[in-house]
């Protein structure tokens, strides 16, 4: 996991470069290839993909951060270091009628939209079901959060969800 101004290919290059034997005794390698020197690991340097595209040079290394952060990567986790808690990794099942949004492995789904402010309101899933009244709020890539659940997080499928990195604000 990481960002790069680089095209993919190039990097890839890189990496596979790294991995070569005659690099395993050097010392500027990076994180990916003394994992894959000190575990035997190999890595399918076909089957890459990109998770996260921002143009802006602070928010992609944000993002990075982010993604580091949320995933169980290969990186030197020092690479988070600058992370505040406040940003975090949301999912967008995206649906015509019905999309869901998961934070924090719980699921929401549209209450309304306000389209002067711009602001998208949430219930929590289970409002119908058990009567929670978590409730968020959303605007740009930022997640305001209301109020807690009275129910315990249910890990829903992420299949074709869409990850986006946002800032959490907790109001509760």
């Amino acid at each position: 996991m990481e960002e790069t101004e680089q095209y993919l290919e190039k990097r890839i290059k890189q990496h596979k470069y790294d991995c070569r034997n005659e690099r395993q005794y050097t010392e500027d390698k990076t994180a990916l290839a003394k994992h894959h020197f000190e575990n035997g690991h190999k890595f399918r340097f076909g089957d890459v993909r990109i998770v996260d595209a921002e143009i802006n040079g602070y928010e992609r290394k944000l993002s990075e951060m982010i993604h580091i952060s949320m995933r169980d990567t290969v990186n030197i986790k020092n690479d988070t270091d600058g992370l505040s808690s406040v940003y975090r990794i949301i999912y967008v099942v995206a649906g015509v009628k019905n999309p869901k949004l998961i934070v924090d492995d719980y699921e929401y789904l549209i209450n309304r939209k306000d389209h002067a402010s711009r602001k998208t309101m949430w219930l929590c899933s289970q409002y119908h079901k058990i009567k929670c009244k978590s409730r968020i709020i959303t605007y740009g890539k930022t997640v305001k959060i209301n109020s807690s659940h009275n129910h315990p997080p249910k890990v829903p499928d992420k299949t074709h969800a869409i990850p986006q990195s946002v800032t959490i604000l907790r109001n509760i």
